[in-house]
């Protein structure tokens, strides 16, 4: 579904006289999705969440941090695993 977007996008600039909802008949996208891709506003599912805690650096940090632990039979307590969050945040 992304090339078709790309695809009419690029037609778009290529063709300024044509319209979206032309565009949204002969690439069979959604017309308010394509409008939103002209104007440069990225898809809901490219846009972090504003309720995670962590970027994906510090939770994949996190989980080597647990893996090593467990790894050389450290007992993992949630107390170790929230001092280290504490640390990353």
């Amino acid at each position: 579904m992304e090339g078709r977007f790309q695809r009419a996008v690029d037609f778009y600039y290529e063709n300024l006289g044509v319209s979206v909802t032309t565009l949204c008949k002969i690439y069979d996208v959604p017309c308010k999705r394509l409008r939103n891709y002209i104007k440069g506003i990225p898809p809901k599912k490219s846009i972090p969440s504003k309720r995670t805690k962590f970027t994906a650096a510090n939770e994949k940090a996190l989980c080597n941090y647990i893996d090593r632990l467990d790894r050389i039979n450290f007992v993992v307590r949630p107390l170790y695993i929230k001092d280290a969050a504490n640390l990353l945040f």
